[in-house]
């Protein structure tokens, strides 16, 4: 039985520290900071990645939901894109409300700032993200949720 014991607590130390040492290995760094009714998404990227630095933000002011990404690469992109979705929460479920895309050329990042008016009391909002770049002819992808805003 002390054998069986011994067996059991060895391999979930070992299916522990393995889990441990993969989640070292990732390239992203995410961070999400909120403050009062701002939430901040950003990922940075460890490695030499086109997709270098990703900034979601989602504020609530008396009027309007502010929204605010931005995108910044270590090299001149052929390309760099946004695409933006502002998401309710309606019966459970997320459903967007409003779509945003931008994008440059020859560029090296890319920011955009919009307002949605439109917005419910007492709701829940958040942002869902997706960054692209294409360097030498290769796309990246990175997408990223913020958390939830609640609209008072």
């Amino acid at each position: 039985m002390k054998k069986l014991k011994l067996l059991t607590l060895t391999l979930l130390l070992t299916c522990v520290f393995s889990i441990g040492v993969n989640a070292q290995t990732n390239d992203r760094i995410q961070k999400e900071y909120t403050l009062g009714n701002t939430i901040i998404n950003s990922t940075r990227s460890t490695e030499d990645d086109p997709l270098s630095y990703m900034n979601d933000t989602l504020s609530k002011t008396d009027d309007y939901l502010l929204i605010y990404c931005n995108t910044v690469s270590i090299y001149t992109c052929d390309s760099i894109e946004l695409s933006i979705y502002l998401q309710k929460k309606v019966n459970g479920y997320w459903s967007t409300v409003k779509t945003y895309n931008c994008s440059n050329s020859n560029q090296s990042s890319l920011s955009i700032t919009k307002q949605y008016r439109n917005y419910s009391s007492n709701s829940e909002y958040r942002l869902k993200v997706y960054h692209y770049a294409t360097y030498n002819d290769k796309t990246y992808i990175q997408s990223s949720t913020t958390s939830t805003l609640t609209t008072d």
